[in-house]
């Protein structure tokens, strides 16, 4: 994990809980808000305190071991698997039996 990682998480986190207003967040990350909203609106010390403790308890949160669960169910495999893959691309060509061919029909 790098600290740019770490940046990028923590600013979903936030988007994620949706709580906090936006030029408190973006104050944050170190950006300017532009327009009427950003001339005119503040961060207090209440506004940053509240971000911490949400990001404080998010990632206590991350840390609690999940068992057997999976954000997204569970994992595909075979068939499955092969449907996922997009008809066009490489790997499904590389994957397909060839095609059988018939001999001339007799007469």
């Amino acid at each position: 994990m790098t600290p740019h990682g770490l940046r990028h998480g923590g600013k979903v986190w936030l988007d994620e809980e949706g709580r906090h207003p936006r030029v408190a967040v973006e104050e944050r990350m170190g950006h300017e808000v532009p327009g009427v909203e950003g001339t005119y609106s503040h961060t207090t010390l209440g506004m940053e305190l509240a971000i911490a403790d949400t990001l404080e308890r998010l990632w206590w949160e991350s840390l609690r071991p999940v068992l057997d669960v999976r954000e997204h169910g569970p994992i595909p495999s075979g068939e499955v698997v092969g449907n996922l893959i997009s008809r066009n691309s490489p790997e499904r060509r590389r994957r397909r039996p060839p095609k059988r061919t018939t001999g001339a029909s007799e007469t």
